[in-house]
This record gives structure tokens, C-alpha cells and sequence, in this order.
């Protein structure tokens, strides 16, 4: 009898961790997939993803009753968004350094106490740089190719990408930057409920809850007043459970920067001829797969959330600024250290 009991209690023990390990990469109820990222046997921390739109479904969100000023969703267009799911985390220096094998930028040297530098957000990359590791973690991880690279330059073979052709299928079930309006939904809660929506910050009305920005990000450290990113996670999620989706590192998005955004105008060359179509001007009815872009001679993108030296408006949901797509801290006498970037996939 003693020995059916222990008999019995093992093979309890056993279905238990089975049942433990067979749901720790199931979605949970607030739809985020509890396991992270797993390549060639290794877990990666902070890499699991949350699903904002689930399979096969969509959303459309209407023509509103009231504009907002200088974000995606204004009063004038209505936007449609299919599946996704995006990173809960921005992408994580441990994981961009074992698909590209190196960082684009050492800030090792600012490592804040308590702090992991492998999950402080990696930072210093050019646009295509995120782009192209896209396309070598969808590969590592079995996914569709969503981004085609051709025509691409290199200051020379070791160094990033300065320009290149890029086109995408965003039906494919790869890695890929998030639309702006991917983002920005997201950033919202994917307006769970009417205060998360117009919450001023990501899930917030007090910046200093979701973000690191220049009036905390040294730390509140008399001793040490170093502003820099922290380890991603370490701020209040939103009620999607994104983290840093306001400060921390600035994250590049798909889109083109619209260089006619009030207050840019001496960006635009006289003369200089383009065909775009951006939803911050343009009122009308919008698919994400158009992505939102077609064509443009312009050479900067969309970035979103504010960084670590960012002022408080800066971090808000509704803010928009850009950067040039070559920019990197490997290529450039001007480098960009705090511009990271956040996952997308369809699943």
C-alpha cells in the first residue's frame, strides 16, 4: 500500500510538470505568451510577445467626434487593422547580439546598479539595421521572410547598412516592424476601455510610472547623474502589460516621417517632387497592409515613444518625431544612440 501511494504520488507529480510545461508558452488571459523567444535550445528573457488583435480577426477604428492633434487617429479617417501581436519588451541587447553577433552601440559603460546589461534595450541601430535582424530572427525561428533587401550598401563588410532597397509582404508570418498606427494602437491598450484610450501617457497619466526620461532615467542619484536606458520591464506595464512603451529607448516604426508635419517644412528640399501616403495628413479610409507608405524620396522614418533624455511631452502617446533611416552608431560621424525598436508579427 506504501508503495502505490508513493507510486501514485510521483505519477501525480510528473502530469503536474507536464501540465506546468505544456502552458508556459500558452497564451494567458491577458493575452500575453508567458515564454519568450527559444533559438537553438536557448530561452531568451524578456522576449515573449502580447497579442493585440487575435487570429483571423480585425479591427476598425472610426471616424472620431473630436480631432486629436500630430497621432494616427484623428477624427477625419478611419483605420482597419488586422492580427498582430507585438513584443512586450523592446528587443533586448542579449538578443539582437546572437542574431547580428554584435551590438551597433556599447553602453556598457552606463550601467545603472540593479541593472541587466544583456536586457537593457539595444540602441544605435540604422532603420534597415532593424530591418535586416527582422529577417535573421525570422529565419533562426522558422518564420516567413516579410522584408526583401536589395540594392543594400555597406561602408564596408564589417559595417551596417547605409541604404538599401526595401520592399515587404506583410501577409507573411515573419518578424517586422511595427506600422505606426500598429504602435500607437498598441501604446493605447488597444482601447480596453475608454481611460485607456485617452490616457495622456501609455496606460497613464503619470509619466514617471511608465517611463524613463531625463527626469528620472540617472536614477534620482545626486552621486550619479548620467541619464541612460535601464533594463527594459523595470517601469508600470499599460494594461496591454507593455513595457516602456514611453521612454526607456525611442522605437523605430515602418513609416515614413511626414516631412510636411507642422514645424518641419525646412525639411522638405525646393523643388523635390514625392508621392506618399501618410495618415497623420491625409483623411480618408486605410488597410495596414498598404502600410501606410508607398513611395517617397524622403530618407527618414517614423519614431515613436520618446527615450531615455526625453521631456515629458516627448514620452506622450500622441507624439511624433523621426529619424533618418541611415543613421547608426557604427556609420555615422553624428551617431544616434537611443533610437531601439519593438517586434511585430502576424501570427
Amino acid at each position: 500500500m506504501q508503495l502505490f501511494k508513493k507510486s501514485f504520488l510521483t505519477m501525480f507529480f510528473l502530469i503536474f510538470i507536464l501540465i506546468i510545461q505544456a502552458c508556459d508558452g500558452c497564451i494567458n488571459n491577458d493575452g500575453v505568451n508567458k515564454k519568450g523567444l527559444t533559438i537553438d535550445g536557448k530561452t531568451f528573457d524578456k522576449t515573449s510577445f502580447v497579442t493585440v488583435i487575435p487570429q483571423n480577426s480585425s479591427v476598425t477604428i472610426p471616424n472620431e467626434n473630436h480631432p486629436r492633434i500630430g497621432n494616427v487617429f484623428v477624427w477625419d479617417r478611419t483605420i482597419t487593422l488586422k492580427n498582430y501581436e507585438i513584443g512586450q519588451y523592446e528587443v533586448t541587447q542579449e538578443l539582437y547580439k546572437f542574431v547580428m553577433g554584435s551590438l551597433p552601440y556599447d553602453d556598457s559603460s552606463t550601467l545603472y546598479p540593479g541593472d541587466t546589461q544583456d536586457l537593457r534595450p539595444v540602441t544605435g541601430m540604422s532603420w534597415f539595421d532593424a530591418i535586416e535582424f527582422c529577417n535573421k530572427l525570422s529565419d533562426l525561428c522558422g518564420y516567413e521572410n516579410v522584408y526583401t533587401l536589395d540594392n543594400v550598401k555597406r561602408r564596408n563588410e564589417n559595417s551596417y547598412i547605409d541604404s538599401a532597397t526595401v520592399t515587404y509582404d506583410f501577409s507573411k508570418n515573419g518578424f517586422r516592424l511595427p506600422t505606426e498606427a500598429e504602435w500607437e494602437f498598441a501604446a493605447r491598450s488597444a482601447g480596453k476601455t475608454k481611460e485607456d484610450w485617452n490616457f495622456t501617457y501609455p496606460g497613464s497619466e503619470n509619466y514617471k510610472k511608465v517611463a524613463w526620461l531625463i527626469l528620472n532615467s540617472s536614477g534620482y542619484n545626486d552621486d550619479d547623474l548620467t541619464i541612460r536606458t535601464h533594463e527594459v520591464g523595470t517601469r508600470t506595464p499599460n494594461s496591454l502589460r507593455l513595457y516602456d512603451m514611453a521612454g526607456n529607448a525611442a522605437e523605430w516604426c515602418f513609416d515614413y516621417w511626414n516631412c510636411k508635419q507642422p514645424g518641419y517644412e525646412q525639411t522638405i528640399p525646393e523643388g523635390d517632387d514625392y508621392q506618399y501616403v501618410n495618415p497623420v495628413e491625409h483623411p480618408g479610409t486605410f488597410n495596414n497592409d498598404d502600410g501606410f507608405v508607398n513611395t517617397s524620396k524622403y530618407e527618414s522614418r517614423v519614431v515613436r515613444g520618446g527615450y531615455y533624455a526625453s521631456k515629458a511631452h516627448e514620452t506622450a502617446v500622441s507624439f511624433r518625431f523621426f529619424e533618418y533611416q541611415y543613421c547608426c552608431a557604427k556609420n555615422t560621424s553624428t551617431p544616434q544612440k537611443y533610437v531601439g525598436f519593438r517586434l511585430v508579427r502576424r501570427p
